[in-house]
């Protein structure tokens, strides 16, 4: 094989034609997009419904905060709430999935003289760990604190002084 270069790497030949490519998907709105961004949608809700409506369940289940709590007790709540946590998300996701997707679409909306071959339940949910986790976190304001203490503690035990911009709740 002939180098034509002293570096032994370089830009694929065909990559401008991936790039264009790449870009017409990324602006292309038909009825298959607005099926999929509808999907989305319908999950991004469901999982913000489920995910609130759990983490506030599971906020309940645990003791609130109290900052004279030893450390190690402090810890073993975190780590409990912790693992229901991971174990809710992976049923929030299934819960969701239940709902079957109200929106497919029978007319032609972009004007091409066809109506969508759209496959629901396709859509890979490109954000729905973070959405759940998100609404799942910000509902156990205890959870937080929790985590905070626990933060302060190591902060002190390394650093030997207090960490002076902690949660103030």
């Amino acid at each position: 094989m002939k180098a034509t270069s002293i570096f032994p790497f370089g830009v694929d030949p065909k990559a401008s034609r991936h790039t264009e490519d790449r870009i017409r998907s990324l602006f292309r709105f038909n009825d298959v997009r607005i099926m999929q961004l509808l999907e989305l949608v319908q999950y991004g809700f469901l999982y913000f419904v489920l995910g609130f409506i759990f983490g506030s369940s599971l906020e309940m289940l645990f003791p609130t905060f109290e900052e004279e709590k030893p450390v190690q007790q402090v810890a073993v709540e975190v780590l409990g709430q912790s693992l229901i946590f991971v174990i809710l998300v992976f049923y929030i996701r299934k819960i969701a999935k239940l709902v079957p997707f109200l929106f497919v679409l029978k007319w032609d909306l972009d004007g091409n003289g066809r109506i969508p071959t759209y496959r629901p339940y396709e859509t890979s949910e490109y954000a729905g760990e973070i959405t759940i986790a998100l609404v799942l976190i910000a509902s156990q304001v205890n959870l937080l604190k929790k985590i905070d203490l626990l933060s302060r503690s190591v902060y002190k035990f390394f650093m030997g002084g207090e960490k002076h911009n902690g949660l103030a709740m």
